[in-house]
């Protein structure tokens, strides 16, 4: 059997886990019922995970998501979903942002028999082991157990193989009743106010990181992050890093 043909396969029996699943009432009976087709999906270089919006952090990995991430089980679990938004490009990273917040409240106004079949799936692009960036395709599926609650969010990443494939960062809604595609708006004046330097700035601030230690960690003098720090509240126009730390803080997201 080819490559192509295993993956569709896999695929096929993802879906058959998931797609006539129950609403989430039980989540670990829901994981266990779902993770043997997730776990095989490994087999053929996909990368599944299961993602608990309620307490906002992964319940399930399957193997190939850890060699994707390049991080062991006990980080991804602890760090959660930060772990996946610190290797995506910086110029698709609000970008994404952009385009999930909109799938989020298109999925808040679908009819409970439409959110049922509720799947979507974007694209963008994540840093591999070796420091290169590769695109990548995400898709999920999520399951609800209130009319304005997605607890639970079930998914894989694959890579994209296609050099020649114009890739560019959107995402695409499916339900039973329709289809529709969804592209970043108001996005780009944000990513290109900041340099690469003033992003890593902004991303480690956000994770927590004191601008002493930042310093240490970048080798840079106190004083030198201080002024990236002025300067990232300048180009964001905003007048404190909590706020600056606002545009890009995605917990109760996923990307």
């Amino acid at each position: 059997m080819s490559i192509k043909s295993e993956k569709k396969l896999g695929l096929k029996m993802w879906l058959l886990a998931t797609q006539h699943a129950p609403i989430n009432k039980d989540i670990k009976s829901l994981i266990k019922k779902m993770s043997p087709a997730l776990e095989m999906l490994s087999d053929i270089h996909i990368a599944a995970f299961v993602y608990n919006f309620e307490r906002g952090g992964y319940d399930y990995l399957n193997e190939h998501f850890m060699k994707v991430m390049n991080e062991e089980r006990v980080s991804i679990l602890q760090d959660g979903i930060r772990i996946l938004q610190n290797k995506v490009h910086k110029e698709d990273f609000f970008k994404c942002l952009n385009i999930t917040q909109k799938a989020y409240f298109e999925y808040l106004r679908m009819k409970p028999k439409e959110k049922e079949s509720f799947r979507f799936r974007f694209f963008f692009r994540i840093k591999k082991n070796k420091g290169e960036y590769a695109w990548f395709m995400q898709t999920s599926k999520h399951f609800s157990n209130g009319d304005n609650e997605i607890p639970l969010q079930v998914g894989y990443l694959v890579e994209l193989f296609d050099p020649q494939h114009p890739f560019r960062v959107m995402g695409i809604i499916e339900t039973n009743t329709r289809r529709s595609e969804i592209f970043p708006d108001g996005i780009d004046d944000l990513i290109t106010k900041l340099t690469t330097r003033e992003f890593e700035i902004l991303q480690l601030a956000r994770q927590g990181v004191k601008s002493k230690d930042i310093a240490e960690k970048l080798q840079l003098a106190e004083n030198t992050i201080k002024t990236h720090r002025r300067n990232i509240l300048k180009k964001l126009e905003v007048s404190s890093m909590m706020q600056a730390i606002g545009l890009i803080d995605t917990d109760s997201l996923v990307i």
